[in-house]
């Protein structure tokens, strides 16, 4: 079925009543991951890619 435990239902529960089916949501719905890279990083390895794949100074 749900494979959720006692607890979890009853805390689900718990949270329809007093918010109804929004209360549902996970809360951290729109959040950033914990093991998401830093946007420098990101941009760092975007731009070292960029360089070598399209601005190579030797033709094939």
């Amino acid at each position: 079925m749900l494979k959720l435990s006692p607890r979890q239902v009853y805390r689900l529960v718990k949270r329809f009543a007093e918010f109804g089916a929004a209360g549902l949501v996970s809360l951290r719905r729109g959040q950033p991951g914990n093991h998401r890279y830093d946007d420098k990083l990101k941009l760092q390895t975007l731009a070292l890619l960029h360089q070598r794949l399209f601005w190579r100074d030797d033709p094939d």
